[in-house]
């Protein structure tokens, strides 16, 4: 909800197949000249496809916007979620 708070207007990528998540090819179809960010959420502690996801922001000198409250701890590659995007969102962690 904050997006529409903030009137701006959420377009929102289908998931890859075979995953909880869009993956870069499903993000790159949507952008368009008003595209001002790109939010991703990694579900389930399934990480999205983050360097893919970076290289298309990079191409279009997008900023991206990872949530990750569900995935704390994920790796890809041995690099945790959170530290690919430009700003990273967490929820407390309650175990």
């Amino acid at each position: 909800m904050p997006i529409p708070m903030l009137n701006c207007i959420p377009v929102i990528a289908d998931a890859a197949p075979g995953r909880f998540t869009p993956g870069p090819a499903q993000i790159e179809a949507l952008i368009s000249s008003r595209t001002s960010a790109i939010v991703v959420a990694h579900i389930y502690g399934e990480p999205a496809d983050m360097p893919g996801i970076m290289a298309v922001a990079k191409k279009h000198a997008i900023p991206v916007v990872e949530d990750c409250a569900q995935s704390h701890y994920a790796k890809i590659n041995g690099q945790l979620v959170g530290t690919f995007g430009d700003i990273a969102a967490f929820s407390p962690d309650v175990r």
